[in-house]
């Protein structure tokens, strides 16, 4: 996660990944080139590759993109001064919408990464592995306060929230992909399982 004070190059970077992730949207990966990008970001393909070393990083680039920002907004969720449950719901509505918000990108994502180089793919898995751990640690130091005793006493916290991690990535990324209408179902549910077996 990175720090919120951001360079000049942090914001050009952005903007090429930006413009980027619109151009993967409408033409998918293999038919994106960095003449396009260069073109899109009014800039000369020499400067464009200051920036990124390939399309490879590019795609990439845009995935790790929407993780990060979704870190800090659950990061900042946790802060908060509320009632736990009432927090774990805003993460779970702070999730739904960023995955329904760039569902497009995200679709293209799966059904393309096959095209990337596998060195990349590796480096890749090796982020998104160090991310979760990551993440799965902040949402550990939460839940240490809030679980129910019975339930430390069976299951571990890096457990507990390794798993509520993957609930909140995988089905909602599932649901949203689908533009299905029952995330507000799955939510009901998720925060009915959590206040009646893991919270205090």
């Amino acid at each position: 996660m990175k720090d919120s004070a951001l360079t000049k190059e942090d914001v050009i970077r952005d903007f090429i990944l930006r413009k980027s992730e619109e151009l993967f949207i409408k033409n998918g990966y293999e038919e994106t080139s960095m003449d396009m990008i260069a073109r899109a970001c009014d800039l000369s393909k020499p400067t464009l590759y200051n920036y990124f070393k390939g399309k490879n990083e590019l795609f990439l680039g845009v995935h790790v993109r929407h993780h990060e920002r979704m870190n800090g907004v659950i990061l900042d969720l946790l802060k908060q001064d509320k009632d736990p449950a009432a927090v774990l719901e805003s993460i779970f509505d702070a999730t739904a919408r960023n995955y329904g918000e760039h569902r497009d990108f995200l679709k293209i994502f799966n059904l393309e990464c096959h095209h990337l180089s596998h060195e990349s793919l590796a480096e890749h898995i090796d982020w998104s592995i160090s991310n979760r751990r990551e993440m799965s640690a902040v949402i550990g130091r939460f839940l240490e306060k809030i679980v129910q005793p019975e339930v430390k006493k069976r299951f571990d916290i890096e457990t507990m929230s390794t798993l509520l991690l993957g609930i909140f990535e995988a089905l909602l990324y599932d649901l949203s992909l689908a533009k299905s209408a029952g995330i507000a179902a799955y939510k009901e549910l998720l925060l009915h399982l959590l206040k009646r077996g893991l919270l205090k």
